[in-house]
C-alpha cells in the first residue's frame, strides 16, 4: 500500500512539475522578443555585488563602465541600488531607481542603453530549446512509464532542470522575483531526485548504505525547503539574513547535493547487475555534465571569477553548453539505449519528428539566406528565383530526409532491427532441419536471443491430451500441464497470445503463444518476463506470435516426414523378412511341413523372429 501511495505521489508530482515547466516556457517565449531581437535588449551597465540597506535587498555598485546612464545620474561606485529592478529592459525604457549614497536615499530615472557585448540572445535560444526538449521528454516518460517509480522521478527531475533553464525575459516587475526564485532554487532539487531515481532504478537493490542515503535525501529536501522559505523575501525586496550568508548557504547546499548524488551513484553502481550498469552509465554521464555546471556555479558564488556582467555572460554560455549536452545525452540514452523504454513506436515517431522538423528549419533558413544575398531588381526575375529555390529545396528535401532516416535507423534502432532480422533469418532455416528435436532446440535459442535472455519453454500435446514439456530454458516450470489448466483453457478458447498477469499467472512466464495445426492447439510456447519488468512491445508480440505459428507448421511437417520415413523403413524391414521367409521355404527339408507359397508372399504367416523357422 505504501508503494502504491508513493507511486501516486510521484505521478501527481510529475504532472504538476510538467505543467509548471510548460507554463514558464510559454511565458518566456511570449516575452522573448524583448531579449532576442537585435537592438531590443537594454542595459544599465554596472557591475555590482549583493548587499542590504535597512532590511531591503540592494546591489552595491562596484564598477561603472563607459557609456552607462548611471554616471549622468550622479551614481558613483559604492552607492547602493535599493530593491533593484528584475527582468529584461528594452533600449530607451525608463526605469526608476532608488539609490542610497552615504545612507541617504534618493530616486532617479534612467533610460536603458544598448550594449551588445552583454546581450546574449544565443544563450536564451539554447536555454529555451534545451528546456523544451527536457519537458517533452518528461511528458513522454510520465505518460508511457507512469507505473515505473524510477522513471517518474527522472521525469520530475527533468522538469525541475528545465525550470532552472528557462530564461527570464519578462519586463521589470516585483513579481519577477518569484520567477527568479523558482529558477534558482527549484533546480537544486535535480540532484537529490536523481539520487533517488538511481536508488530505485530497475526495482532497487539491497545494501547497508542504501537506507542511510534515502534518509539523507529526505533530510536534504526538508532543509532545502526551509532554506527556500527563509530566502524567499529577498526576491521580493526584503532581507532577513545578510546576502553573504545566503551565498554561502547556496554554495554549501550545492556541495552537499553533489556529494549526496555521488554517494548514491557509487552505491548503486556497486550493487546492480551488468545490464542495469549499461543503462545507468548514460544517466551518470548526463549527471556528470550537470556536476561541472554546479561546480562552476559554486566557484562563481565563492567569487573566484568576480561578479561583473561580462563574467556572468561567460558563465551562462558555459553552463548552457554543459546543460544542453546533458539534455542531449539523456534524450539519446532514452531513445537509443532504452534507459527508459518508451516503446518502439513512440521512440521512432519522436526521433523522426525531430529530424523532419530540423530539416525543414534548415531548408527554410537556407531559402531565406539565399533570398537575402541574391536579389534582382526586376520582380519577374525575383519570382523565378524564389520558385527555382523552392523547387530545388522540395526535390532535395526528400532525398536528404531519406538519407537521414537511414542514418537514424542505424544509430537509434539498430539493436531492435538486428534482433528482428536474426529471428526472421532463423525462420527461413527450418527446411534445412531433419529432426524435430534439433529444430525445437534451435528455436528456443533464437527466441532467447530475441528476448535478450528472458527464457522460453516449449510444450506439446500428447495422446492423452496433456501438454508435456519438450524443451525449456526457464526454471521452475511444471513438467506437464493438464488440459484444464487456466493457461491451456485461454489458449484453447482464443487461439491468440496470452499475457500472464492477474487472471492467469505462472511465474516466471510473461506470455504464452499457441502452436496451431488447422486451428487445433497441439502445443504452446512460453516466454519469460523481461529483465527489469518491462512489458513486451506490440511489434515484439507480433514477431513472437508469427514465429510460434511458423514453428508449429514446421514441427508438424517434420513429424509427418519422420512418420513417413519410419513407415518406409518398416516397409523395407517387412520386405526383407518376406524375402528371408521365402528363402527358408525354398530351402526347406523334404519332410518339412508344407507351407502355402501364396501365404508367404503375402506375409500372412506369423513368424517368431526370435525363435527361428520351424
Amino acid at each position: 500500500m505504501n508503494s502504491m501511495k508513493s507511486l501516486r505521489i510521484w505521478q501527481i508530482s510529475a504532472v504538476l512539475s510538467a505543467l509548471l515547466a510548460v507554463g514558464l516556457i510559454v511565458v518566456s517565449i511570449a516575452y522573448a522578443p524583448r531579449a532576442l531581437l537585435v537592438g531590443a535588449q537594454g542595459f544599465l551597465k554596472y557591475d555590482y555585488e549583493e548587499a542590504a540597506f535597512h532590511g531591503m535587498a540592494a546591489q552595491r555598485v562596484v564598477k561603472l563602465p563607459r557609456g552607462t546612464p548611471l554616471i549622468a545620474a550622479g551614481v558613483v561606485p559604492g552607492d547602493l541600488i535599493v530593491d533593484p529592478p528584475r527582468g529584461v529592459m528594452t533600449i530607451g525604457e525608463t526605469v526608476a531607481l532608488r539609490v542610497a549614497h552615504n545612507a541617504k536615499l534618493r530616486t532617479i530615472s534612467v533610460a536603458a542603453v544598448s550594449n551588445e557585448r552583454y546581450a546574449n540572445p544565443t544563450a536564451i535560444v539554447l536555454f529555451l530549446a534545451t528546456a523544451s526538449l527536457l519537458v517533452a521528454l518528461a511528458i513522454l516518460i510520465t505518460t508511457r512509464r507512469r507505473g515505473d517509480l524510477s522513471a517518474l522521478v527522472i521525469a520530475v527531475g527533468s522538469c525541475l532542470a528545465a525550470i532552472s533553464l528557462v530564461p527570464n525575459t519578462l519586463p521589470p516587475h516585483r513579481l519577477v522575483g518569484l520567477l527568479d526564485l523558482s529558477y534558482e532554487w527549484l533546480g537544486m532539487l535535480f540532484f537529490p531526485f536523481m539520487s533517488y531515481a538511481a536508488l530505485m532504478f530497475d526495482g532497487g537493490y539491497r545494501s547497508s548504505l542504501r537506507r542511510w542515503i534515502l534518509c539523507s535525501i529526505v533530510c536534504f529536501c526538508g532543509a532545502w525547503a526551509a532554506c527556500v522559505i527563509i530566502n524567499a523575501p529577498y526576491y521580493l525586496g526584503e532581507v532577513w539574513f545578510p546576502p553573504s550568508w545566503m551565498n554561502g548557504m547556496r554554495t554549501a547546499f550545492r556541495l552537499a547535493a553533489v556529494t549526496l548524488c555521488l554517494a548514491a551513484f557509487v552505491d548503486t553502481w556497486r550493487h546492480v547487475n551488468a545490464r542495469s550498469r549499461a543503462k545507468l552509465r548514460w544517466l551518470f554521464t548526463s549527471a556528470g555534465l550537470v556536476f561541472f555546471t554546479f561546480i562552476l556555479s559554486v566557484a562563481h558564488g565563492l567569487g573566484l571569477f568576480g561578479f561583473t556582467q561580462a563574467v556572468q555572460i561567460r558563465i551562462d554560455v558555459t553552463a548552457d553548453a554543459l546543460l544542453s549536452s546533458a539534455a542531449i545525452v539523456v534524450t539519446y540514452a532514452v531513445l537509443r539505449h532504452r534507459v527508459i523504454d518508451l516503446g518502439f513506436v513512440i521512440s521512432r515517431a519522436l526521433v523522426f519528428t525531430i529530424v523532419t522538423g530540423s530539416l525543414l528549419v534548415c531548408f527554410g533558413v537556407a531559402e531565406w539566406l539565399t533570398a537575402q544575398f541574391i536579389h534582382f531588381e526586376a520582380s519577374e526575375k525575383n519570382v523565378m528565383l524564389e520558385g527555382a529555390i523552392a523547387l530545388g529545396i522540395y526535390l532535395s528535401f526528400h532525398r536528404v530526409r531519406h538519407w537521414v532516416e537511414r542514418a537514424v535507423e542505424r544509430v537509434f534502432f539498430n539493436a531492435w532491427h538486428l534482433k528482428e532480422a536474426a529471428l526472421k533469418h532463423f525462420l527461413a532455416r527450418p527446411p534445412h532441419f531433419v529432426e524435430p528435436d534439433s529444430l525445437a532446440d534451435a528455436f528456443l535459442e533464437a527466441v532467447d536471443a530475441f528476448t535478450s535472455g528472458a527464457g522460453s519453454a516449449l510444450y506439446q500435446k500428447d495422446e492423452a491430451g496433456r501438454f508435456v514439456m519438450e524443451r525449456s530454458t526457464l526454471v521452475g516450470l511444471p513438467a506437464m500441464l493438464e488440459a484444464e489448466t487456466g493457461l491451456i483453457v485461454e489458449l484453447e478458447k482464443f487461439r491468440l497470445p496470452v499475457h500472464l498477469g492477474v487472471g492467469v499467472s505462472m511465474p516466471p512466464v510473461a506470455m504464452a503463444f499457441p502452436l496451431l495445426r488447422r486451428w487445433e492447439l497441439f502445443g504452446a510456447l512460453l516466454v519469460g518476463a523481461k529483465l527489469g519488468g518491462e512489458a513486451y512491445r506490440p511489434d515484439e508480440v507480433d514477431n513472437l506470435a508469427h514465429a510460434a505459428q511458423q514453428l508449429g507448421l514446421d514441427l508438424h511437417a517434420l513429424r509427418v516426414e519422420q512418420l513417413e520415413r519410419r513407415a518406409r523403413e518398416l516397409e523395407q524391414e517387412n520386405a526383407g523378412l518376406r524375402e528371408q521367409l521365402q528363402s527358408l521355404f525354398r530351402n526347406r527339408p523334404q519332410d518339412a511341413t508344407s507351407l502355402d507359397p501364396l501365404m508367404i508372399s503375402r506375409g500372412s504367416v506369423d513368424l517368431d523372429c526370435g525363435g527361428g523357422a520351424a
